[in-house]
């Protein structure tokens, strides 16, 4: 381990990372890279990723992401989050194996939004902050709370914390509990009436 460790101190060195914005770094060679960090041993070794896909194995950042305009629209570089620049929508998904960084292909850019610190949308999907599209739920009917940090939301009569279906057991929980009964008030209290 201790080899490790002293192996990736010494290419930070030589790479000569600097913060470019937003959790991007860019390399004295260069390439562009985000800091994350994977555990051997139960030992964090960060290390920088710099092309898209789990294992750098797709193509480097430095020849699709525009610097420019790249932003971090939500989540966050540990758990999960969205980016976006002008071509562009980017989802990460962290891990104990460094974690994941690609182009969300199925998003419509123009209507895609950040919700609450859980969820995005646009005019056809659910995303979800750590776990990505959502399938076969309709942004249209999909519910949640204007409170950023409750992962409550309800699809038809469905609930779901983050990407999970909640069963009867999870929803006997009284944090879940009374984050379901806010929610279904909420709900009420919005609905359109009818004539």
């Amino acid at each position: 381990m201790e080899k490790a460790l002293a192996y990736e101190d010494s290419l930070m060195k030589v790479m000569q990372w600097e913060p470019l914005k937003d959790g991007l770094s860019i390399s004295r060679f260069g390439d562009i890279g985000f800091k994350t960090s994977y555990v051997v041993s139960r030992e964090s070794i960060t290390t920088y990723r710099t092309s898209f896909g789990c294992c750098n194995e797709g193509q480097p950042f430095k020849d699709i992401i525009d610097i420019s305009t790249f932003k971090q629209i939500g989540g966050d570089w540990a758990w999960g989050g969205y980016f976006k620049d002008k071509n562009h929508i980017y989802h990460y998904f962290g891990n104990s194996g460094g974690g994941n960084f690609y182009i969300v292909d199925e998003v419509d850019n123009k209507t895609f939004e950040i919700i609450n610190n859980c969820y995005g949308r646009d005019k056809n999907h659910i995303y979800d902050m750590r776990f990505g599209l959502m399938n076969n739920i309709d942004s249209k009917v999909f519910k949640i709370l204007p409170n950023k940090s409750i992962c409550i939301a309800k699809y038809k009569n469905v609930y779901y914390r983050n990407n999970e279906q909640l069963d009867a057991e999870a929803m006997k929980d009284p944090v879940t509990k009374k984050a379901i009964k806010e929610l279904d008030k909420y709900i009420l209290k919005t609905k359109p009436l009818r004539n």
